[in-house]
């Protein structure tokens, strides 16, 4: 489970601001996205 950067509340995937503070929460996909083939 994820949480919150901004006061450490747990958020469900995919919010998009967190339901204790309100906080943004912006998701850093921390894999990169896979290279273009040519």
């Amino acid at each position: 489970m994820r949480t919150c950067d901004n006061c450490g509340a747990e958020v469900s995937p995919g919010d998009g601001f967190c339901g204790n503070c309100g906080a943004f929460l912006a998701w850093n996909d921390p894999t990169p996205p896979p290279a273009p083939t040519p």
